[in-house]
């Protein structure tokens, strides 16, 4: 039997603003553009699965809600035109991880010199949803800023078996 157990405390995210209002992005350029948003607020993060805000940024009228936030996309606002926001760098936190891996491996002696190895591996044994980083939305201009829309691997059983001769 063997086992590996990962615990991580989760990526630091960045937190960018597409709308280029500092007028500072003009032409092509080697380094990303400084756009970033004001902080109005600490950060606040939720659970993606039960979260639900309303985003005052894409969605002035507040008229509808999403689910699936990451955290509270209302902790940030569009700077205003000409300036650049007050936002740091690294400023969010990306989810947690805490994985399970888990083989058993059974050897059996067929002859002297032939044996079989079966092999029994899982992956997230305990199939926890571990939210992906990749998939927070940062950029303020998206419609889906504060979301987090994908997921590592669920739960993967492997089965094997090897001759040795």
């Amino acid at each position: 039997m063997n086992g590996i157990t990962t615990f991580h405390t989760g990526f630091p995210l960045d937190v960018a603003d597409g709308n280029f209002l500092s007028l500072a992005c003009v032409g092509s350029t080697f380094y990303a553009c400084p756009d970033i948003p004001n902080v109005v607020s600490p950060a606040q993060y939720a659970d993606p699965h039960t979260s639900k805000f309303v985003n005052t940024a894409t969605d002035p009228s507040n008229a509808s809600s999403l689910d699936h936030y990451w955290f509270n996309p209302n902790t940030f606002a569009v700077e205003a035109p000409g300036t650049f926001g007050n936002a740091g760098r690294n400023l969010l936190r990306g989810p947690r991880i805490s994985n399970f891996d888990f083989g058993f491996y059974k050897g059996t002696a067929i002859t002297e010199q032939i044996r079989l190895e079966l092999r029994f591996e899982f992956f997230n044994l305990f199939n926890h949803t571990q939210f992906n980083p990749n998939g927070a939305v940062t950029d303020i201009s998206d419609g889906n800023f504060g979301r987090i829309l994908t997921a590592r691997d669920p739960r993967l059983i492997q089965f094997g078996a090897k001759i040795y001769f």
